[in-house]
């Protein structure tokens, strides 16, 4: 269902569309509502995100194996298996659509 209009030139486009179920469809596909919107617009910003996140594990990596025991290579070694596991979750399990 539409919303009753604000506007003159609303109110002739809402009895438009009421007279004609083609165009109340259309007019529905191209402005879809705001929640539909929004959520769309918080996964494209949760996946750039945590596409954003990727290198963090390899410079927490590096960190670790600076000022630990463990050798840099062994610490960024790990910290490259977990920024592969983002990367791989981020394509086969959450893939922007």
């Amino acid at each position: 269902m539409t919303q009753s209009p604000d506007t003159p030139s609303d109110r002739a486009e809402f009895e438009k569309e009421a007279r004609d179920p083609v165009a109340a469809h259309v007019h529905a596909e191209a402005h879809p509502a705001s929640s539909e919107a929004e959520a769309a617009a918080a996964r494209d910003v949760g996946y750039d995100a945590m596409l954003a996140a990727v290198p963090a594990p390899v410079a927490v990596g590096a960190l670790v194996g600076l000022f630990s025991s463990l050798s840099v290579a062994l610490a960024m070694g790990l910290g490259s298996l977990v920024a592969a596991g983002i990367v791989g979750w981020a394509l086969f399990f959450a893939a922007p659509v």
